[in-house]
């Protein structure tokens, strides 16, 4: 400001030609000073409009990373949501996928207890930024739920051209002929192109990758098929991503977990080194602890990213009322997503 913008200031407080100080003096007298603003980081959470400018100046500091986390989410999003999100608009939802051998309309806190490695990242209900994660999940997970009901005799029938059915083809469809011409096993054959092994009821299933199965019983086999695994599309709040505990980054790196955790009494929190992985929850009272003080998740470099170190993530939410299903199995649940109620 110049000098006459100073002496109109002046004029109008009722001083004549002053000098800095006591031009100084008498905007304190007149209230009229500011008192400096606290650093925006430290308001993180407190208000959605803080959040939204916090995750902007996130993703233009670093554009890399943001491309890389948002990279699978664009490919779901109309070019207006991708714009909103370029731009940090943190008030809408992020999309993210479950996998699941189970069918449901909704998540439960009941349902909590599996997920990767067997809730090895907390306790909580396991998201994938990468719907290609979530598929891989929704195999694994199936593990041997469908198997456990079937019956001898009953199974469901193999689809025509599977692999199963290929080989069941080959030994004569009988169930009774263990050996080819040249005494190898069915069981072989099976291994051999890569079916996996599930003793379950005491029946040996074989499961090929395309989910065919030959079941071997002692006194002859057969062959089936499993059921689908489910596939969820889900949205989450935006704004919860920025204020979840990562699980790799130190603590003193994390402004916003860091001072949720010493507000609600945690310890450790200034442990020089220690990460957000230390705070995991282990169990569902843990978890909804955490959530109270205003942390809602984990994030964490999902399989193919964390020898990279940075890339998709996967998400581990504390309570299931935070996650909307939009698809089950690519239809649609009539639910909107954040933002859009």
């Amino acid at each position: 400001m110049d000098d006459n913008g100073l002496q109109y200031i002046a004029r109008a407080i009722g001083l004549q030609n002053p000098t800095p100080q006591q031009l100084a003096a008498g905007l304190r007298a007149k209230e009229m000073t500011h008192t400096p603003l606290p650093p925006l980081e430290t308001l993180r959470g407190k208000d959605p409009l803080t959040d939204w400018a916090l995750g902007m100046q996130d993703r233009a500091l670093h554009p890399l990373q943001t491309a890389a986390d948002y990279s699978q989410q664009f490919q779901n999003m109309t070019p207006l949501e991708q714009g909103m999100q370029l731009v940090g608009g943190g008030m809408a939802g992020a999309t993210a996928w479950h996998g699941s051998p189970h069918l449901f309309d909704k998540f439960k806190s009941e349902a909590i207890g599996t997920g990767e490695g067997a809730q090895a990242y907390g306790h909580g209900l396991y998201l994938a930024q990468k719907k290609a994660v979530a598929e891989d999940y929704a195999r694994k997970l199936s593990g041997d739920a469908d198997l456990k009901s079937l019956e001898w005799g009953n199974l469901p029938q193999a689809r025509e051209g599977s692999m199963a059915d290929k080989l069941a083809q080959k030994f004569g469809y009988d169930g009774q002929n263990f050996r080819d011409e040249d005494g190898k096993f069915i069981t072989e054959y099976a291994k051999e192109q890569g079916a996996v092994k599930h003793t379950v009821n005491k029946l040996d299933y074989h499961v090929f990758p395309d989910q065919s199965y030959i079941v071997d019983a002692g006194k002859g086999w057969d062959f089936g098929q499993r059921g689908e695994q489910q596939l969820y599309k889900t949205d989450i709040p935006d704004s919860h991503i920025d204020k979840m505990l990562d699980w790799d980054k130190p603590l003193s790196e994390q402004p916003y977990a860091l001072k949720a955790l010493k507000d609600a009494g945690y310890g450790r929190t200034d442990t020089p080194g220690i990460t957000g992985a230390y705070f995991a929850p282990k169990t569902p009272e843990e978890g909804m602890a955490l959530h109270a003080a205003g942390i809602p998740g984990i994030k964490y470099l999902d399989g193919s990213s964390r020898t990279a170190g940075e890339g998709t993530r996967n998400f581990v939410m504390f309570n299931p009322d935070d996650i909307k299903i939009l698809e089950r199995n690519g239809q649609p649940t009539g639910q909107q997503p954040w933002g859009k109620q």
